[in-house]
């Protein structure tokens, strides 16, 4: 066992949580990817019993397990060429996945048409930004029709004209979630109102004596307004920022890694909550039972309470107990409606954020 404790996910990104993976194998629902003290990665897995405590497996190993699903092998190969866990590394390996075909006709359209709004938004934000660093200057500076001019005398000061763009393309493509509204759309901002809509819909749901339903409807509605608002306030921040590009340009020269990092930081606070929003928003309002098994399923895909870990060096004992605990805990009934949930999700999927 392990002494790790954890922090609060709805206020600050915690790393120790992970990255939800999409993963198809039942065995890797909910998984969590992280990088352990070892800088090794590893698969946080909720007790599917629900009981106290995680498994952790390491990356390298987990293709060797179960009936793992091809597209969960091919997923698991895209991990593997991850330098650092984040959510954008993790949702960009699960598109190119789904780019390729291996989650289905549905899924590769739909990543088709993310990937080209999400590159139309970025090159909308690179403009913007070799712009607003050539108005700084007085007209001097690179400008996004791909002009040649001489190199500004404030932000930007020393780096040659394919340097800059090269700096507004890194820029524009991990702050394209944060956007520039009313001319460039937020991703995030999208996922906000959906998430918005969840806590409004599980508060009226709630309280009818449905017992462990009504607790998880509860605690992800506690949830989903503590992200609403944390996410809420760095949106606005870092939309302010944005609009700034000759300081952003200045901040890039400086402390390119830590730029990069902190325009991510509503990526890691709004990790997960797509899916679960479409997952709720997948069961038909006048199904109670299939809003239940919904229910259920967020609940694996929510960050566990770390206060215990099962270490698992080599998984197989992670993996059994795993085995063991869905044979107990399985309700067919739930797996029938479950089914059919996330068949309705899929058919959403195209209007969740890239």
């Amino acid at each position: 066992m392990s002494s790790r404790k954890a922090a609060s996910t709805a206020h600050r990104p915690d790393h120790d949580t992970g990255v939800v993976v999409p993963f198809t194998t039942p065995q890797f629902t909910g998984a969590r990817l992280r990088a352990n003290r070892k800088g090794r990665f590893e698969l946080m897995l909720r007790n599917p019993a629900g009981g106290r405590g995680v498994y952790l497996v390491e990356l390298e190993v987990a293709h060797r397990f179960s009936a793992i699903s091809l597209h969960d092998r091919i997923l698991h190969a895209e991990l593997l060429k991850l330098l650092r866990v984040s959510p954008r590394g993790v949702r960009l390996c699960a598109r190119r996945v789904a780019l390729w075909g291996a989650a289905g006709q549905g899924a590769r359209l739909a990543a088709q048409a993310a990937a080209r709004e999400e590159e139309e938004r970025v090159t909308q934000l690179r403009d913007h930004l070799l712009d607003s660093l050539s108005a700084a200057a007085g007209g001097e500076g690179p400008t996004a029709n791909g002009a040649a001019q001489p190199r500004t005398a404030t932000a930007g000061r020393g780096l040659d004209e394919r340097t800059l763009r090269r700096a507004a393309e890194e820029i524009a493509a991990y702050g394209v979630g944060i956007g520039l509204p009313p001319a460039i759309p937020s991703f995030h901002a999208e996922t906000l109102s959906r998430i918005a809509e969840l806590a409004d819909a599980l508060d009226g749901w709630g309280g009818e004596g449905n017992g462990r339903s009504d607790e998880i409807a509860v605690e992800v509605s506690r949830l989903a307004r503590e992200t609403h608002a944390a996410a809420g306030r760095e949106l606005e921040r870092w939309q302010r920022e944005l609009a700034d590009g000759p300081a952003l340009f200045a901040r890039w020269q400086t402390d390119r890694a830590g730029l990069l990092d902190d325009l991510q930081i509503c990526d890691w606070l709004l990790d997960g909550w797509p899916d679960r929003c479409a997952l709720w928003n997948a069961a038909p309002v006048t199904d109670r039972a299939c809003q239940r098994a919904a229910l259920k399923h967020i609940a694996k895909l929510l960050p566990p309470a770390i206060e215990t870990e099962r270490e698992a060096c080599d998984g197989d004992e992670a993996i059994d107990a795993l085995r063991r605990a869905l044979r107990e805990s399985t309700d067919w009934r739930d797996e029938v409606r479950l089914a059919e949930i996330l068949e309705r999700q899929e058919a959403l999927r195209a209007e969740l954020p890239a």
